[in-house]
């Protein structure tokens, strides 16, 4: 005979069986079970990605040097085109020629020759390298002034710690630095073709200081996607901490 037949005939319930409680002499509506289930349930309002969140604060302040460094980008990159647009205007303009009044309303233009043009060019290279350096200049001191700003307070809150600060503001100004010297020497080149082109006035002016602000904030997300902003921040950060 097995084991569950004996059972059933003694009336022992058999492990996860519902039997009739009359038969084995147990209050009516009681159930046996094999096993019991156990369920430990968690307060209501309970985290459980601990670990992987981040606070509000630390989001706003990573959006905020991320705005305040496309701010200073933009305008180091507008600085650097407007420095020297005058004198690259004047020399595109001779580039193209010198238009010389003929009549009443006719001008005839008078080509510049070739050791004019190589002139103009070397001036004009000369002008876009100062417009270059102008944007680099300003785009360190607006993005390193910022910076410091921000990363000291952090510093003085405790949410970074020397050598991290120390590592942001770096990384911060080297960005900024690169990204002005790339909207000044964008902006300068547009000034120079435009002019050259015929392009004056005010639409020269718009087109020239619109490349240059573009081009500086995208060489702001170039040095971000390349690592070299991430690369600059932790590796200034470990050489200060292991000095530390």
């Amino acid at each position: 005979m097995s084991l569950d037949s004996l059972n059933n005939q003694i009336g022992i319930p058999i492990p996860g069986q519902t039997v009739d409680p009359i038969q084995v002499g147990l209050p009516t509506g009681t159930t046996t079970t094999s096993e019991t289930s156990t369920t430990n349930t968690l307060p209501v309002g309970t985290n459980t990605t601990a670990g992987n969140n981040v606070s509000a604060a630390s989001l706003l302040q990573s959006d905020f040097s991320q705005i305040s460094g496309i701010v200073s980008s933009g305008l180091a990159g507008g600085i650097g085109t407007a420095a020297n647009m005058k004198n690259l205007t004047l020399i595109g303009k001779s580039l193209k020629g010198t238009e010389i009044p003929v009549g009443q309303d006719e001008t005839i233009t008078m080509k510049a020759s070739v050791g004019s043009k190589l002139q103009g060019l070397g001036q004009s290279a000369k002008e876009i390298g100062g417009g270059t350096l102008q944007g680099a200049k300003y785009g360190a001191i607006i993005g390193g002034a910022i910076s410091a700003i921000t990363n000291g307070y952090q510093v003085l809150t405790g949410q970074k710690s020397s050598a991290q600060a120390v590592g942001s503001f770096a990384a911060d100004t080297v960005s900024t630095t690169l990204s002005g010297a790339g909207g000044g020497l964008a902006g300068g080149v547009t000034a120079l073709s435009l002019s050259a082109l015929g392009v004056g006035g005010f639409p020269l002016t718009l087109a020239a200081a619109g490349i240059g602000l573009t081009a500086a904030v995208g060489s702001y997300f170039l040095v971000q996607k390349t690592g070299l902003y991430d690369a600059i921040k932790e590796k200034v950060g470990q050489m200060l901490g292991k000095s530390a």
